[in-house]
C-alpha cells in the first residue's frame, strides 16, 4: 500500500491500493466468520488508533463504512480524467498541478451540493473584518464552490474579536437554512438586526477569530 515508485501514476496508483485495501477490510469485517473475533479486534483498535474522533461516533462511522457500495459514487483526481497534470515544484520534487482553475472546484461542488441551500438561494455579502487583506475574496471562492450565492466582498471598515453571520432584517426572502449553515462552517455568532447600506439577505463578517 505504500509502494509507488514502480508505477507511472505514483502517488495517484498507490491511493488507488489504500483504496483497494480498505474495501478488502471492510468486507472481511462484515463477514459472519469475523464476528467472533470483533472484540479482539476492538481492543486492538483501541491500542493503536490515534484519532480525535469520540470513541462514541465510532459506531456510526462503521455504519456509513457498511453501506454497500452500490450506494456509494467514486471520484477521482487523476491524470486520466485531465484535472490534474505533473510538473516539477521549485526545489526538484514531483508534484500534480491542477490542469486548470474550475475542474476541482467543479467537482467538490457536485459532491457537497446541497439542495435545500441551493432552493434557498440567499444573497450573501462578505466583510473583512480583520488586519488580512484578500480575507473576503479568498471565501468567497471558498463558499461559491460549496454553492453559496455570494454578490459582494468588501471590508467591514473596523475589525471584530470572532466572526458574525447577520440576517440583513430590511431585506426580505428566505435565508435561514443558508444563515445557519455559515454560523456552522465559520463557527461564528449569528444575529438579526438591520444592516444599513447593504442589500444581501445575509452579511458575513469575518472576524479575528476566523482559521
Amino acid at each position: 500500500m505504500r509502494e509507488r515508485h514502480a508505477f507511472a501514476q505514483q502517488d495517484l496508483a498507490r491511493v488507488r491500493d489504500q483504496q483497494a485495501f480498505s474495501d478488502a477490510a471492510k468486507r472481511t469485517l462484515l463477514s459472519p466468520l469475523t464476528w467472533p473475533r470483533y472484540p479482539a479486534i476492538l481492543t486492538a483498535f483501541e491500542r493503536n488508533l490515534i484519532t480525535n474522533i469520540p470513541l462514541n461516533d465510532l459506531p456510526e462511522l462503521g455504519v456509513q463504512a457498511a453501506l454497500p457500495t452500490t450506494s456509494l459514487n467514486h471520484y477521482y483526481i487523476n491524470e486520466d480524467n485531465g484535472m490534474v497534470h505533473n510538473d516539477t515544484s521549485s526545489d526538484g520534487q514531483s508534484i500534480l498541478l491542477p490542469s486548470n482553475s474550475t475542474a476541482i472546484p467543479d467537482l467538490v461542488h457536485k459532491v457537497f451540493s446541497d439542495p435545500t441551500l441551493a432552493n434557498e438561494h440567499a444573497s450573501v455579502a462578505i466583510l473583512n473584518a480583520t488586519t488580512s487583506p484578500g480575507l473576503a475574496t479568498d471565501m468567497q471562492g471558498t463558499l461559491q464552490g460549496l454553492g453559496f450565492n455570494v454578490v459582494s466582498v468588501g471590508n467591514a471598515g473596523g475589525t471584530y474579536t470572532r466572526s458574525k453571520v447577520i440576517v440583513n432584517t430590511s431585506v426580505d426572502g428566505t435565508r435561514e437554512y443558508t444563515a445557519r449553515r455559515l454560523q456552522r462552517i465559520l463557527n461564528a455568532t449569528l444575529v438579526h438586526e438591520t444592516v444599513s447600506g447593504q442589500s444581501a439577505q445575509i452579511v458575513v463578517v469575518l472576524g479575528g477569530t476566523f482559521p
